[in-house]
Order: structure tokens, then C-alpha cells, then sequence
């Protein structure tokens, strides 16, 4: 994966912002979309350690790149890690 700086009070910060969105998403999610929003969720629960970390941040932006597949960019081939730079400045 990838060395992640984020602590764990911050990482948790993010899933509960992201929590707060689930109940549209149950509305408006595609089955894509809400399988792997579950597959993060599910990851954020059982954080110990920089591996952890790492899996959870790549989980939560394979749901954005769901997202982006139903919204039409449906050939993309960004990956989490392209997404995550976006927000994680030393991320190489």
C-alpha cells in the first residue's frame, strides 16, 4: 500500500462525516456505490495500525470512484491513490 500520516483521530474524524452521508446513499446509491461504501465502513472498525490506514483511505475513495462511474465516467482509470494525492500532499 502506502505510508499513511493521517492519525487515527483524524481517519475517524473523516468515516464520521462520511457516516452522516449514508442514509441518502441508501436512497441514491447504485448497489456498486453502496457495496463499497459497506466495504469501507466495515474496514473503519477495525483500524491497528498504518496497514489499517491505508486499506480504510483506499476503500473510502473506491467509493468515490463508484461515484464518478454513475455519474458517467465510466472508462476512468484513476485509482484511490490519484484521489488521495488530491488531499495528501507528501503522498508518492
Amino acid at each position: 500500500m502506502f505510508n499513511i500520516i493521517l492519525t487515527t483521530t483524524e481517519l475517524a474524524k473523516i468515516g464520521t462525516e462520511l457516516y452522516g452521508f449514508a442514509g441518502d446513499l441508501m436512497i441514491v446509491g447504485s448497489d456498486e456505490v453502496i457495496r463499497a461504501f459497506n466495504e469501507f465502513r466495515y474496514g473503519m472498525q477495525d483500524i491497528e495500525d498504518a496497514e489499517d490506514k491505508s486499506k480504510v483511505l483506499t476503500d473510502m475513495m473506491m467509493v468515490v470512484i463508484k461515484m464518478r462511474k454513475d455519474l458517467g465516467y465510466t472508462s476512468t482509470n484513476i485509482d484511490p491513490k490519484d484521489l488521495l494525492r488530491i488531499f495528501i500532499n507528501d503522498l508518492r
